[in-house]
């Protein structure tokens, strides 16, 4: 999705929210490809004590941990 918005000529700033990333090294590859073009804002969420237990409360976060 970064890379499209990346190359979408009609996008001029890119807003993320990610509770996760399964793959750091080629993730922060293509961010540091992309803003180098156009503005990007990353929102990582589940950092506090709050935030991990919202994070956890969510169905992806349910299945991952029911099925272990």
């Amino acid at each position: 999705m970064l890379s499209y918005l990346g190359n979408d000529v009609e996008t001029k700033v890119i807003g993320l929210y990610t509770e996760g990333v399964t793959d750091g090294s080629e993730s922060a590859e293509v961010l540091g490809e992309v803003a180098a073009g156009k503005p990007v804002m990353l929102l990582k969420g589940g950092l506090t004590e709050m935030g991990q237990k919202a994070v956890a409360s969510h169905t992806g976060a349910l299945w991952r941990y029911a099925s272990n």
